[in-house]
């Protein structure tokens, strides 16, 4: 799925759970480095709901011009480049990574640049899918590994996390995380349909009683130092 498309997605679902969790934590007029912005879907809510300033980086041309017409600038080009990340010189109070680092072979780099960007008080936002849900375990149990369009098993997705595991990364790559928050973005978390579409409660409270198991995504924010004891044990 091209970026164009995967914003045009978000944005029909009014944005994973996890965009909407992020607009609380991201504080009002905040300088907002969003990285992976396709189309400047979630910029639009940033600038609209809390009036910050919002720069992007996009991969997709085709996105990164529709993004422009709602962040201040776009810089176009792969995280996976060394050198294009080192010409990004930019000075955020937040770095916004919405569902970007596991579609990377490697998200350490990006993250360990991403702390020169950040202001003195600053913090990196990221969400990632969990790959622990427990639809994923079931099809595992019964020999599946099936990729899809969207979702935790995307065909673009070239690594897989749980919470743990990323806290490992977030700490090989200089940060200590703050708050962990486990997400439900399925809108049958049990298998069962619901109506009008929207993630039930019953995933919500799944997910924070067991999110190991019942959360789908989880939110980070996560700033430069070393990480506490115990991170990603």
């Amino acid at each position: 799925m091209s970026a164009t498309r995967y914003g045009e997605w978000h944005e029909k679902l009014g944005g994973f759970e996890t965009h909407a969790a992020a607009l609380g934590w991201i504080p009002r007029d905040a300088r907002v480095l969003d990285v992976g912005c396709a189309s400047g879907y979630f910029a639009r809510r940033l600038i609209d709901e809390k009036g910050c300033r919002v720069v992007g980086i996009e991969m997709d041309p085709g996105a990164a011009a529709r993004a422009r017409e709602t962040c201040e600038r776009v810089h176009v080009g792969s995280l996976e480049d060394r050198a294009f990340l080192d010409g990004v010189d930019e000075t955020a109070d937040v770095v916004f990574f919405g569902d970007v680092l596991e579609h990377l072979a490697d998200a350490r780099p990006v993250l360990e640049r991403a702390r020169g960007w950040l202001a003195p008080g600053g913090a990196a936002i990221c969400s990632i899918p969990n790959v622990a849900y427990w639809k994923i375990r079931l099809e595992l149990f019964r020999g599946r590994f099936e990729y899809q369009d969207v979702g935790i098993l995307d065909r673009t997705h070239l690594r897989f996390f749980t919470r743990a595991s990323f806290e490992r990364v977030l700490g090989e790559s200089g940060y200590r995380v703050l708050e962990a928050l486990p997400v439900c973005s399925d809108r049958s978390p049990l298998g069962f349909q619901t109506d009008g579409g929207a993630p039930s409660r019953a995933g919500a409270l799944l997910a924070r009683r067991l999110p190991g198991l019942f959360a789908t995504q989880f939110l980070f924010r996560a700033v430069p130092g070393q990480p506490g004891p115990g991170a990603g044990a």
